[in-house]
């Protein structure tokens, strides 16, 4: 219970996780070391590279375990649960991740891995279609311990990938198979079995199950290959969100890799169909008939493979997907491509991005694809200074991101709309500057968002932003002045290394939603917000989301809405700009250390003169922490507390290396916590500033206490008779980072 977790009583224990030992074998051992010394029916193993070991304690000894049972639930229950009691998924990157890492030996491909990966998700899938209530894609605990059961698990997936195979033949080959080991299988059948992959009739929640599947299993192998990148998903929801399609759009991605965007904008659709007022009857057909209109086309046969796959989990949709490269001239590509016949309404898409040489497009190896654009020409001022196309193709090449900028221009209807990942560059330099023109000759340019830095990291430090564009009705030679949205992303959800970033409360506690789960630190919800106010005429609620007039924008059609930011401190708009140079990026504070203040509470004063003895401690006050001699530090007994000013204590402890910002009367002074604070207890008052990496750790110290940090702390106090500094103001600093 919540009482005996408390008292830390080892009595009461249910469950030990162990995650200190770098290798499988010390770490069971600690494991086990701790579960006999105490009531715990089972424990689980895990670091950062392995997937877990779950231990359950059988008499004097302890097996191996495919899972963990879910709350006031047997331990024999697991690889045993019926079709109802499956649960949606929330997020399933960490377990592809732990599956990875139990599939993964040298010598294995990642395609092959990957691919293998999709057949065994389609399996489930299958599984979960079949007529009746028993799962038939399950791994007991028994089957887990033994040669003969886990090749009963095999043969089960097997079986059902066949199913899947000998329905979908215009995808798969007729002789395909799962091609893993029956361990393996058994291991990725024991991790995801509790999940339900099939959406629920009356849901309007398609989970991208394939495209997180992949999305580990090669991220990494793709980098470098053609430029492309799987997009986040967060990203991939904010663009259809601003693009908004309909059940009568016709959607295409002319880049379309796993699919992640057709899924996307299938959920978009489908939620609205759910919420109209209409019969059960006819939502079904509406989400029908809107299924065929979803079209992609991809150059890669595996991604094409993968995104057909992730099309059919979906519950169908993949007829409209083919294999093709759209930068070929139109009569090359497939006879059933969408746009010979009907120009799309809609165009989602991130193209491979190819600033590099080897990726160009260039006249020496690809004259017929250069010459069908105008990007692919050079560009030149004619007499009257305007910057038209030549009839030279240009000498350099082209990046393919420009033509299929173009080609989406194109492509789609008047009136239609374009929603696009484009690399930053793309909006200011120099380079790209007929992209611009071009864009804004044909495109009323709807909205523009610098995404994060760390969008596309691990894979690449390619920055990148969103565009929303609508086709042109005329091409009007005269540009009427129209508002452009503008907004620069905050927070992604994850780190420069791919671990994920949750939100935190003001006493540093992680946020969870409804259903317990914790919460990523993103802020793609709150920018869609700002789109819908201003759409509505409201006031978007950050000045990091505002509107520009296109009659506004500078000589080079600069996009970068760093260059617009309205009512900025100079050293914010410095911090920023700083972080849009070469080798450097602009992280917020909250993105690299952990920033909260911890809870407010009713101090136990130690008596008058009382500074030493058992349970007495040292209490700084926002005075006395900056005092070199600690003339006003106070003193509080332990011993007068009671349970819940322990338990409020206990989160207010200094430590060496901390970061603390003062947030009242003298606001926004920074202190680095010494082995003289080390031990004592802070106010809540101060705001805590917890860096890791040493390095960087000193790094923002000097950075806080520079002007360039210091404007940027005091641009947000507020208070009639006292200043005061809010936990989010000190999260949002912009730190700029060589």
């Amino acid at each position: 219970t919540a009482a005996s977790a408390r008292r830390k009583d080892q009595g009461k224990l249910r469950l030990v996780v162990e995650t200190k030992a770098p290798d499988e074998r010390s770490g069971q051992a600690q494991l086990k070391s701790y579960i006999f010394a105490s009531s715990a029916e089972g424990g689980v193993w895990i670091n950062q590279t392995d997937a877990p070991v779950y231990l359950r304690r059988v008499g004097n000894k302890l097996d191996l375990w495919p899972n963990l049972p879910h709350v006031n639930e047997d331990w024999e229950a697991i690889g045993r649960h019926k079709k109802h009691q499956l649960r949606p998924p929330h997020d399933l990157v960490e377990t592809f991740k732990r599956c990875h890492n139990a599939l993964y030996t040298v010598g294995i491909d990642s395609d092959d891995l990957a691919m293998d990966m999709v057949r065994i998700i389609l399996a489930k899938y299958k599984d979960e279609l079949n007529p009746g209530e028993r799962c038939e894609f399950r791994c007991t605990a028994s089957e887990l311990h033994t040669v003969e059961g886990r090749a009963k698990v095999a043969e089960r997936v097997r079986a059902l990938f066949a199913q899947v195979r000998n329905d979908n033949l215009t995808i798969f080959d007729e002789h395909e198979t799962i091609t893993a080991g029956e361990r393996e299988i058994a291991i990725v059948v024991s991790e995801l079995q509790d999940f339900r992959f099939l959406p629920d009739d009356e849901s309007d929640e398609i989970y991208d199950v394939v495209g997180a599947a992949y999305e580990v299993y090669v991220g990494s192998h793709l980098k470098g290959d053609r430029g492309q990148y799987f997009t986040e998903r967060t990203m991939v929801r904010l663009l259809v969100q601003l693009v908004d399609p309909s059940e009568g759009d016709v959607i295409l991605d002319p880049a379309m890799g796993s699919g992640g965007f057709l899924i996307a904008a299938m959920r978009h659709v489908t939620r609205k169909i759910l919420r109209s007022d209409r019969t059960q009857a006819t939502k079904r057909k509406a989400i029908q008939r809107f299924r065929n209109r979803i079209y992609g086309i991809d150059k890669s046969p595996k991604l094409v493979k993968v995104a057909r796959t992730n099309m059919v989990l979906a519950s169908d949709g993949h007829s409209g997907l083919v294999r093709g490269d759209s930068l070929e001239p139109l009569g090359k590509l497939p006879r059933d491509f969408q746009p010979k016949t009907s120009p799309p309404t809609v165009i989602l898409t991130n193209p491979p991005f190819g600033a590099t040489a080897e990726h160009r497009i260039t006249a020496e190896r690809e004259p017929e694809i250069l010459g069908q654009f105008e990007l692919g020409h050079a560009w030149r001022r004619n007499p009257d200074g305007e910057l038209v196309p030549t009839e030279a193709l240009t000498g350099e090449g082209a990046p393919p991101e420009y033509l299929f900028v173009e080609r989406c221009i194109k492509w789609v209807q008047p009136g239609g709309k374009v929603g696009i990942v484009v690399p930053r560059g793309v909006l200011d330099n120099d380079k790209a500057l007929p992209v611009r023109k071009l864009l804004l000759e044909h495109m009323r340019m709807l909205a523009v968002v610098n995404c994060h830095d760390d969008t596309f990291k691990p894979y690449t430090d390619a920055k990148a932003a969103l565009l929303v564009l609508e086709r042109k009705q005329t091409e009007a030679p005269r540009e009427d002045d129209y508002s452009i949205f503008m907004a620069i992303s905050q927070s992604i959800g994850h780190t420069g290394v791919g671990e994920p970033l949750y939100k935190t409360d003001k006493k540093g506690d992680v946020v969870t939603d409804k259903d317990g789960h914790p919460v990523l630190d993103t802020d793609a919800e709150d920018i869609y917000a700002a789109w819908q106010a201003v759409q509505q005429g409201k006031k978007p609620g950050s000045d990091f989301y505002f509107q520009t007039p296109r009659a506004k924008l500078t000589e080079n059609l600069n996009l970068n809405p760093v260059r617009y930011l309205p009512r900025y401190s100079a050293s914010r708009q410095a911090a920023l700009l700083l972080g849009e140079q070469e080798g450097w990026t602009a992280e917020t504070l909250g993105q690299i250390a952990k920033v909260y203040c911890g809870p407010r509470f009713k101090r136990p004063y130690a008596e008058k003169g009382v500074t030493s003895g058992p349970g007495i401690l040292r209490y700084f006050t926002g005075n006395a922490i900056t005092q070199t001699r600690g003339e006003n530090i106070k003193y509080l007994d332990l011993n007068r507390a009671k349970p819940i000013q322990r338990k409020m204590i206990d989160k207010l402890y200094l430590r060496r290396g901390m970061i603390v910002i003062t947030d009242s009367g003298t606001v926004g002074r920074v202190v680095y916590i010494t082995q003289y604070h080390d031990g004592a207890i802070g106010t809540n008052n101060l705001i805590r500033v917890e860096v890791e990496d040493e390095a960087l750790r000193g790094y923002v110290y000097q950075f806080l206490l520079s002007p360039m940090g210091q404007h940027q702390l005091k641009a947000n106090i507020y208070g009639a008779i006292v200043d005061h500094l809010e936990v989010d103001d000190v999260k949002n600093v912009v730190v700029p980072l060589p």
